[in-house]
């Protein structure tokens, strides 16, 4: 009968030494196992790593779009609502560092008596695409009906993704 280690999936090997049978058993792995095991290791942490990377591209990408929609909106609620009896609006600047900023205005962004109320700088991944690189646009909403001219303003991100929002002639964000 077999050794006891030699049932349980062991490697054994028996040697004659001086007419007894003595034993070997190998409890352990080979190095081309372990080698096999690091190697599949090593792929899904890449496949992972690569998942990892596009989940927070496009989460950035998405938290910038949502948070500049909220601007619009801060805006467009501040005008309806007649505070500061002043027009509400969100002035975009595409430059070294990508902005917006909040402001309330009688007229419009360039009135020397505008008030610029907030100031938010876009993450480091995320840069408008429009505006143009150099340029700024504003979206100005009219006191009490909220109107506003219609506009677009696109995001991009370093890897390549878009996002866009949208303000309607009657102020609705998209």
């Amino acid at each position: 009968m077999p050794p006891a280690c030699c049932l349980s999936n062991v490697k054994c090997q028996l040697s004659p030494v001086r007419q007894m049978s003595i034993v070997k058993c190998s409890k352990g792995f080979s190095l081309i196992e372990l080698m096999l095991v690091i190697v599949i290791l090593v792929i899904l942490a890449t496949i992972v790593n690569g998942y990892y990377l596009n989940y927070l591209k496009n989460t950035q990408l998405d938290s910038t779009g949502k948070l500049v929609a909220s601007g619009l909106i801060k805006a467009r609620d501040k005008a309806m609502a007649g505070e500061a009896d002043k027009n509400w609006g969100v002035h975009f600047v595409n430059g070294t560092d990508d902005y917006y900023e909040l402001f309330s205005s009688p007229t419009d962004y360039a009135s020397v008596s505008k008030t610029v109320k907030e100031t938010i700088f876009l993450d480091s991944g995320v840069n408008f695409s429009t505006p143009a690189a150099g340029a700024s646009s504003t979206a100005i909403f009219s006191k009490i009906s909220g109107t506003t001219t219609a506009a677009s303003i696109v995001l991009t991100s370093n890897f390549g993704g878009t996002s866009t929002v949208s303000v309607s002639a009657q102020g609705r964000v998209e």
